[in-house]
């Protein structure tokens, strides 16, 4: 009897599990980039400034690129005049024109959704990473909360967008690095093998 409830019990947690993932191209090399702009969420509209501000907050743990100011993007997406869809999504495209502006090299879009029935709650956040001269998605992740246990929407949001923050810190630390090798010495070096 035991051995069938703990088998209900992992089936059950197996069928609860969320995907999750986190991909990084691994041939691409970043060209002299120095700054990041992070552009506002898109999704569940009570949640995207909290993500937007909390992406922002954990990626001055870095000190390879410097962060454009929120408002100076907020100023360029006005300036360009981008205008959002009903879930405030922002194209490739735009994210492209609007680092252009206010001269970024890499853009980092977020979309933030939640989920709450009444007796489970979730948030899901996805980041793109995209640089800013090709449009090339350079790093992908996305993260559901991971909380076993929350009190709200709101803190299952900055959860996932934590989980996801990580993964942009590590792959931008991994891309710094790649960017200080000067890049006619990283293709000798590549033609050499």
């Amino acid at each position: 009897m035991k051995k069938i409830l703990v088998v209900l019990l992992c089936l059950g947690l197996v069928g609860c599990a969320n995907p999750s993932y986190f991909r990084r191209n691994s041939k691409f090399i970043p060209n002299n980039w120095s700054k990041i702009a992070v552009l506002p969420f898109s999704g569940d509209m009570r949640f995207t400034q909290v993500a937007t501000d909390t992406l922002n907050l954990h990626l001055l743990e870095q000190d390879d690129f410097v962060l454009v100011e929120p408002s100076t993007i907020q100023f360029a997406i006005t300036k360009i005049g981008v205008k959002n869809d009903v879930n405030n999504a922002i194209t490739i495209l735009e994210a492209q024109k609007i680092g252009e502006s206010v001269n970024a090299e890499v853009v980092l879009l977020g979309n933030i959704t939640s989920y709450n029935n009444g007796l489970t709650l979730n948030a899901f956040a996805t980041v793109k990473m995209i640089d800013t001269k090709t449009g090339q998605i350079v790093s992908v992740s996305h993260k559901p909360s991971g909380l076993l246990m929350g009190w709200s929407e709101h803190q299952a949001a900055v959860a996932a967008v934590r989980r996801t923050a990580k993964d942009m810190l590590k792959a931008l630390r991994e891309l710094a690095n790649l960017n200080k090798i000067p890049q006619h010495t990283k293709e000798s070096s590549d033609s050499d093998t």
